[in-house]
C-alpha cells in the first residue's frame, strides 16, 4: 500500500518493515520496531493488530476513524487524517523523545489493563464464586 515515496519519508524514522507470510514474520518485525503506523488509506479494522504492536512495544499511530475496535488506545492528539499528518506526527515524537516515552507508557498500561488485569480479576471473582 505504500508508494515509493512514502517509503522514502517513513525510512527518515528507521527501516520500513511491512512483513508479509506468516504471523512469526510480522511479530518479529514489530518487536524490531520503534513504531507501528496504519496507514491512513487502510480499510476500518477492529483494532487487534494495534493490541499486538503495542504488546511488541512499538508506539502505535493509527487514525482513530480507522478503528472500530480500541479506538481510545490512540490518544486524540496522536491521530492524523492523512499521510503527511503521519510523517509530521513521528517527526514530532522524534523531537520530543519525552513524549514519545509518555505516549507508550500509557498504551502500555491500557492493554496490561485491558487484555491481562481486567481478565486475572475477573477470573480470580469467579474462581471465588465457585468456592462460595
Amino acid at each position: 500500500m505504500l508508494t515509493e515515496a512514502q517509503t522514502t519519508a517513513l525510512s527518515a524514522f528507521g527501516p520500513v518493515r511491512t512483513p508479509t507470510g506468516s504471523l512469526a514474520a510480522i511479530h518479529e518485525a514489530a518487536v524490531r520496531s520503534k513504531f507501528f503506523a496504519i496507514h491512513p488509506g487502510s480499510r476500518v479494522t477492529c483494532g487487534t493488530a494495534v493490541i499486538e504492536g503495542i504488546s511488541a512495544g512499538c508506539l502505535v499511530l493509527a487514525p482513530r476513524k480507522l478503528l472500530w475496535g480500541y479506538p481510545e488506545l490512540i490518544e486524540t492528539d496522536l491521530d492524523y487524517a492523512d499521510f503527511h499528518g503521519l510523517v509530521a506526527m513521528m517527526g514530532a515524537l522524534e523531537e520530543d523523545p519525552a513524549r514519545f516515552a509518555a505516549a507508550r507508557s500509557r498504551q502500555a498500561a491500557l492493554v496490561d489493563e485491558w487484555c491481562f488485569g481486567a481478565p486475572i480479576a475477573n477470573l480470580e471473582l469467579l474462581l471465588q464464586a465457585f468456592r462460595e
